[in-house]
């Protein structure tokens, strides 16, 4: 992946767009990148939008202090192509939902080079391992199967 302005070429060449605040500032040094692409659907298709909901419901509060930033990534001005998670600690990209719209494209985990992309101010509103339990317990009361471990 290179950097050609506030626009990000994938190797496939596929060319898209984080929000461009992202992708300025100050480097975050050894940071870790899930980036997830898949096929261009529309920002207001059912499937983005209960991604964009999951984010910010469970994955940021999730992440906790790890998290650095996150943003989409536009095909174009209406469609979305993908997401990009960035923390210091890797070990829940298992569990973007980010990743549930890139079946059919890719994702993958970068080191990053300190490039930064919005950086969150603030402490989170909970504990990680906290969110976690909490999102469980609902999905289980609301009668949803979980396939994630422990």
């Amino acid at each position: 992946m290179r950097r050609e302005g506030s626009t990000l070429v994938l190797d496939s060449g596929l060319r898209v767009r984080p929000d461009p605040r992202c992708i300025r500032g100050e480097p975050v040094r050894g940071a870790w990148a899930h980036v997830c692409v898949g096929e261009p659907l529309p920002y207001d298709s059912p499937e983005v939008q209960q991604v964009r909901r999951d984010a910010l419901a469970w994955w940021i509060p999730l992440l906790g202090e790890s998290l650095v930033c996150l943003t989409t990534l536009a095909f174009d001005s209406v469609r979305y192509a993908g997401g990009i998670t960035v923390a210091t600690d890797p070990s829940f990209f298992d569990d973007d939902p980010f990743a549930r719209l890139s079946a059919r494209g890719s994702a993958f985990v970068a080191r990053t080079q300190g490039a930064p992309i919005v950086q969150l101010s603030g402490r989170p509103r909970t504990r990680p391992r906290a969110a976690r339990r909490r999102r469980e317990a609902a999905e289980l009361a609301a009668g949803c199967a979980s396939d994630r471990d422990g």
